[in-house]
């Protein structure tokens, strides 16, 4: 499942931050995507929230300084979604 959530995931930040599957990694963040400005993170935890169908808490949102952060809370919050 994580294979193809990572690539649903990595398919939303391109959409989102109008770049290339391609140019994804996970140390990547608003220091070297020009469209991650605040605008640009409000825009993408709203994205993964309504296609994930979850919710991230403001503790969350303090702790996205990179793609792989995003992920990260994402893969946790799926995975808590799954036990119960």
């Amino acid at each position: 499942m994580s294979a193809d959530l990572q690539n649903r995931f990595n398919e939303l930040i391109a959409a989102v931050f109008n770049m290339d599957v391609s140019e994804i990694r996970e140390d990547r963040g608003p220091h070297d995507i020009q469209a991650w400005d605040s605008l640009g993170q409000l825009n993408l935890i709203l994205q993964v929230e309504n296609e994930f169908e979850v919710t991230f808490d403001i503790e969350d949102v303090f702790s996205f300084f990179t793609v792989g952060d995003v992920y990260r809370s994402l893969l946790n919050k799926v995975r808590l979604s799954d036990d119960e």
